[in-house]
């Protein structure tokens, strides 16, 4: 039954391939191949398997009659494990990508979105085959998300270790300045129509839950941001951010607006706000600019005041990692560890451990 899920992803593989050449315009999903798959397997388990004693004695209509339905109910169920696994798909060749603009190497960037990819398959499925892949799924997992090197994690990392520099007096490398955007070419926001030096702007579809639970889909992201000049009380410097990618941390929408099942969400970047500015300092044309190059790859601002608030909670937030740490440890032991608690003394049976699964 494996060579045919394998035929079937191939032909599904095949006809994603022939329509994302034919067609640009139209979305195409991977989910087609995990589907495919899963169709033929069924397929001929159902209908062409008769010699393994799966059907029931009876007429031929009537058995293919149960096929027939086991089929569709196949094939409803691979529908939307199919979709789940195609939006994981999806996920990882955006995550290849940004990693790939942020300055990690294609193999790096290889290793970390199969190891991600593979860790999400696991959450997804491995319940329902063993639960202890499952728990340490969950555990890689957390340990990942707190490791894991984002760029607004590098970005609030170099913000601690580097000192705010006058424009007059920067060095050549990375550098930290604080200071208002003064001149650039102005854009018009999308919402509110306000001119701005550059907007961030998202779409959601809006779905709700029997609960009354909202959740959120992204469908729109566009983010138009043009080069700027910073200023501080010692001068200006000119920041080469089109086209370049940009941390923008701490940044209070502009609007956030709900209606008809839609989400609109826009950040904006505006001249009268004082922002912490880090970047690479370079010579370009005999001039000092600062921009998104190697090797640290990082471009980002963010409002003052929120580095500051950020900085501040930093130590509340290490202790609340470390008691999670230490209660999902405890959690593990009390489910994991056979115990007994008689006469004032509690005694663990580590050797008795495997019992638990």
């Amino acid at each position: 039954m494996l060579i045919y899920f394998f035929i079937g992803c191939t032909v599904g593989a095949l006809i994603y391939f022939l329509r994302s050449k034919r067609s640009k315009k139209k979305k195409n999903n991977l989910s087609i191949v995990p589907f495919l798959g899963i169709a033929f397997a069924a397929g001929n388990y159902l209908f062409f398997s008769r010699e393994t004693d799966v059907y029931p004695s009876g007429e031929n209509s009537v058995v293919n009659l149960i096929s027939c339905i086991a089929f569709a109910v196949i094939l409803l169920f691979a529908y939307g494990i199919s979709n789940h696994i195609a939006n994981i798909g999806e996920k990882a060749i955006k995550n290849y990508h940004q990693l790939q603009n942020e300055g990690s190497s294609k193999f790096s960037a290889l290793i970390n979105t199969v190891f991600i990819s593979l860790l999400l398959l696991s959450l997804s499925f491995s319940l329902f085959i063993d639960q202890r892949l499952f728990f340490l799924s969950f555990v890689l997992m957390f340990v990942y998300q707190i490791v894991k090197r984002t760029p607004e994690k590098r970005f609030l990392r170099f913000q601690k270790i580097l000192a705010t520099s006058k424009i007059r007096s920067l060095a050549i490398g990375l550098v930290e300045i604080g200071g208002k955007i003064t001149a650039g070419e102005k854009l018009i926001s999308r919402l509110g129509k306000k001119e701005c030096y550059g907007y961030i702007y998202y779409e959601y579809n809006v779905s709700t839950n029997k609960e009354g639970k909202k959740s959120y889909h992204q469908t729109l992201y566009e983010k138009k941001i043009n080069n700027f000049t910073m200023t501080d009380d010692s001068g200006s410097i000119q920041v080469l951010a089109a086209d370049k990618p940009l941390v923008h941390l701490g940044i209070e929408p502009h609007q956030d607006l709900e209606y008809n099942n839609k989400r609109f969400k826009e950040y904006i970047l505006e001249a009268d706000a004082t922002y912490l500015l880090i970047g690479s300092a370079e010579t370009i044309n005999d001039k000092v600019v600062i921009t998104h190059s190697a090797p640290h790859y990082l471009l980002g601002l963010s409002p003052q005041d929120y580095v500051v608030r950020w900085n501040k909670a930093r130590p509340f937030r290490r202790n609340a990692t470390i008691i999670v740490i230490i209660a999902l440890f405890v959690i593990f032991s009390i489910l994991a560890i056979p115990m007994e608690y008689q006469d004032g003394i509690l005694t663990l049976y580590f050797n008795n451990t495997s019992s638990f699964w």
